[in-house]
């Protein structure tokens, strides 16, 4: 596999690597001996690929990132100050015309699962009223009351509408709106029922930017509920409460602005349609979204807001030879990934056409891992491996001599792990990486090989992890083009 084009030309340059004695004969030079060794590493590896570029680099690796999804998250909520009077009003009526009815009763079936028919949200408060109008309500036999809440001192939850409760059909064979049956089922939409009749709910003097869900309250029937309004305190009849931070609730794409409202110039961008579903997602619900159907409408509308979390995934390969020997190029005495993993959150606007708008993204805090993975290991002398903060020393786990995954058995396992180490402090863009080599002979101290400079003869290259590119079998030097056109 081509790795980069690379224009050999220019001079032989001066490999930049850093050498340290440990011997115990001050007399032997051994800074003489690691030039020689070097000098003949350099001119080997010129006469095998061509004089180097002085602008050459050798790291290859893109560093494209794996990115996995997580659920949708609630971001942390905002308190406000109450300031004025927060009031919530009930309005004139309004009409919402089939149209609307029918795209709810066609994309929103009974039964089925809809929730890639809208996006997971949270909201904050804008600093002007809203408006609230139910215009749907679904077949489930539960009892239920859609509330709001506003995080901020001072401000109880208000109840919105409970089922049942002003919504009204018309149909071609009445002249009358007619409330809705206990069971709902008479607001399914039928060929004769073309409009619905609700109130609107006027919200003002709430305090900006804090956050605001709503919530249901939800009980086994409507007996329950009659029960609870008198007994309040008995267990028994309790609600079970059901919000939209936790996805009981979808801002709904695609619905269309009920011509009431177009004639008071309101456009898509200042109306919003939330689905609810009734029973808990995590359980048996059927994720329909249809047993309540509420718009939600201002200038601006209370802006909805959607937090996606991912998982990115970003790592290199690295390619070491340890100038145990000075004519092969197979840069297998070591081969180690490194991997870095860290979270991050991206905030979308919601509009009511369910597109999504990016606002910003922000790494979560603590998230950031770092680990290292050894595939191979093809020298015989002992080394310890710096990354970044981190180092790992070959002979505290194998035998230094030992030649591992390099294809002396004819085979080599690309997904081999040798040895696997969390990392701290490696910055990818600067390859602070560094490998420490014993010479030749005993107690004769480590030379230090650190990733080349641009125009120098390398001894570390890096590549990309993905897609896997094999590293060579022993003593077979890596093709020409990988380094040349």
């Amino acid at each position: 596999m081509k790795l980069k084009n690379v224009f050999l030309m220019g001079s032989m340059a001066v490999m930049g690597i850093a050498f340290t004695s440990c011997s115990k004969d001050l007399s032997y030079d051994y800074e003489a001996a690691d030039n020689k060794v070097k000098a003949e590493y350099e001119a080997n590896f010129v006469k095998k690929y061509g004089e180097i570029n002085p602008n050459q680099t050798w790291d290859f690796a893109t560093m494209r990132p794996t990115v996995s999804l997580g659920a949708s998250v609630s971001a942390a909520p905002t308190r406000g100050t109450v300031v004025g009077n927060p009031k919530m009003t009930k309005g004139s009526d309004i009409i919402i015309e089939g149209s609307v009815i029918d795209w709810v009763t066609e994309n929103l079936k009974a039964g089925d699962n809809n929730y890639v028919k809208g996006s997971p949200f949270y909201m904050e408060v804008p600093n002007n009223k809203f408006h609230i109008v139910p215009i749907f309500q679904g077949q489930a036999s539960y009892y239920w009351q859609l509330c709001m809440h506003v995080d901020a001192e001072e401000i109880n939850d208000i109840v919105i509408w409970e089922k049942n409760d002003i919504l009204f059909k018309n149909s071609e064979s009445e002249t009358e709106y007619q409330k809705p049956t206990t069971d709902g089922m008479t607001h399914k939409k039928t060929k004769s029922v073309y409009e619905v009749k609700s109130h609107t709910y006027t919200f003002e003097n709430y305090p900006t930017e804090a956050t605001m869900y709503f919530y249901l309250r939800v009980w086994s029937n409507e007996g329950t509920y009659n029960n609870w309004k008198t007994n309040p305190n008995n267990k028994s009849y309790a609600p079970r409460i059901l919000t939209s931070l936790d996805y009981q609730m979808l801002a709904l794409k695609g619905l269309q602005v009920p011509e009431a409202l177009k004639a008071e110039g309101y456009t898509e961008e200042n109306v919003t349609f939330i689905g609810c579903e009734d029973t808990e997602i995590t359980k048996t619900a059927d994720r329909d979204y249809e047993d309540l159907v509420f718009m939600m409408y201002g200038k601006p509308v209370p802006p909805i807001k959607h937090v996606d979390e991912e998982t990115i995934s970003s790592g290199k390969r690295y390619m070491m030879e340890d100038l145990g020997a000075t004519g092969d190029f197979d840069f297998n005495d070591i081969v180690v990934d490194v991997v870095q993993e860290y979270k991050v959150q991206n905030y979308y606007y919601i509009y009511p056409n369910g597109q999504k708008k990016f606002d910003h993204q922000e790494i979560v805090e603590g998230s950031l891992k770092q680990v290292a993975v050894i595939r191979a290991m093809g020298g015989t002398r002992d080394f310890t491996l710096t990354i970044g903060n981190t180092s790992w020393t070959k002979s505290d786990y194998f035998d230094k001599k030992e030649m591992l995954n390099t294809g002396l058995n004819g085979e080599i396992k690309e997904n081999a792990v040798l040895a696997k180490f969390d990392v701290t402090g490696w910055v990818p863009d600067d390859n602070n990486i560094s490998l420490s080599v014993e010479r030749q002979g005993t107690n004769q101290g480590f030379y230090t090989i650190k990733f080349p400079k641009k125009g120098k003869a390398p001894m570390i290259i890096a590549t990309d992890i993905t897609p896997i590119l094999p590293w060579m079998f022993e003593k077979e030097s890596v093709p020409t083009d990988w380094f040349t056109e």
